[in-house]
């Protein structure tokens, strides 16, 4: 079985091989990858096991991608006429591909790309842990999303299997995109559009210029900085949300990021899988429709950092991008462009972002925590709730 796989994931279309993303052709689904498992709370997000060139790789399910994205590395040479574009994307601007013809496994099935863009996805983490596939609106936009928060599992399938649901949504198009769209009811009653993107590791994202009318806190709790692939900063303020409703359901206690976007758009809020979570929930991008079902056992609060320190690994060291506003860190000394290489005298592993170790930046409340700087300095941390 494993060897008939790797024949297979290593097959690329030829132009006399019909090929077809799933959403192309008749409209129908061709994903129906069965339940994985997933860590809804870690970094890695709605990740499945596929496999490309014979390689096997992580595939993230990304409903905020309008197209399919495959690492580089993974992808075959790129031909003299593929152009080489630039794209903007959330987290910096990406060197970007577009290629033809390109047969992947997902989760056990092969499925021919017809068209795919190629780049350097390790970038968005610093190399460690990030897919190798971002299966993005061209591939799911015929089907249905399950994701069972209770089991901590996730699907890919056609629709027609009904789901219990305790609260059903419309979804639209964003200006004739793939963005699937929703309503979100703020604390004032307002009601606005919000994406649905499971590839987004923030509960909720909202444009400053509705801070105010939202009814949420007008000044913002903290600050954070989010590195991106070309070494540039998004700065993005953090506010506390009492709640916020969508249909019969309700969110309490949010932690939303505040940007900035464009002001002729009115594409002005995102709901991202920690939000999604709290859920039971089916996205039916074929119908459009996103079903919420009320979860067995209620989620637990989304970790919070209580050091303040946002960092990334370079060369078994710790290098501090960000100490954020009012916290432990910024009390203790620590300052961006510091670098760590002990925490609680334990050397920072090689793979820093697949292992446990990235927890002591959300450690409980009133742990202490010291970090050996490589220059000898030693801060000692006490975490705490600090926004």
């Amino acid at each position: 079985m494993f060897l008939s796989l790797i024949a297979l994931a290593t097959a690329i279309a030829t132009p006399d091989t019909p090929v077809t993303n799933a959403a192309e052709g008749d409209g129908r689904c061709r994903l129906d990858t069965g339940w994985h498992h997933v860590a809804l709370r870690s970094s890695k997000g709605l990740v499945i096991p596929g496999a490309v060139g014979g390689r096997r790789t992580s595939m993230l399910i990304d409903t905020g991608s309008p197209d399919t994205v495959v690492d580089q590395r993974l992808a075959p040479p790129a031909g003299a006429n593929e152009p080489v574009i630039e794209e903007h994307w959330n987290v910096g601007t990406f060197r970007v591909t577009r290629r033809r013809n390109l047969a992947i496994i997902v989760a056990g099935h092969r499925v021919d790309l017809r068209q795919y863009e190629a780049t350097d996805l390790s970038s968005q983490d610093a190399g460690e842990g990030s897919p190798g596939v971002i299966i993005g609106q061209d591939l799911l936009s015929s089907c249905v999303i399950d994701i069972d928060s209770d089991r901590q599992r996730v699907r890919v399938r056609p629709p027609g299997q009904s789901q219990q649901a305790d609260t059903t949504l419309e979804l639209t198009a964003f200006a004739g995109s793939t963005y699937m769209m929703t309503q979100i009811r703020t604390p004032s009653g307002r009601i606005y559009p919000a994406e649905i993107d499971t590839g987004s590791q923030i509960e909720l994202e909202m444009d400053e210029r509705l801070i105010g009318e939202a009814g949420f806190l007008s000044s913002p709790v903290t600050t954070t900085v989010m590195p991106s692939s070309n070494q540039t900063f998004i700065v993005r303020n953090i506010i506390r949300a009492p709640s916020i409703g969508l249909g019969k359901e309700g969110a309490a206690d949010l932690e939303v990021y505040i940007h900035k976007r464009d002001p002729t758009s009115t594409f002005l809020s995102t709901i991202g899988l920690p939000l999604l979570s709290r859920f039971n929930v089916s996205i039916d991008l074929k119908n459009r429709l996103l079903q919420l079902g009320r979860r067995a056992t209620p989620a637990s609060p989304q970790p919070r950092s209580t050091t303040g320190v946002v960092a990334t690994p370079s060369d078994r060291q710790l290098k501090v991008l960000h100490v954020m506003n009012n916290s432990p860190a910024l009390e203790a000394g620590l300052r961006p462009g510091d670098r760590i290489c002990k925490v609680n005298n334990h050397a920072i592993p090689k793979h820093y972002f697949r292992s446990n170790f990235i927890g002591w930046q959300s450690a409980p409340a009133g742990q202490n925590i010291t970090l050996y700087l490589c220059d000898g300095r030693v801060v000692h941390i006490k975490s705490k709730v600090f926004y």
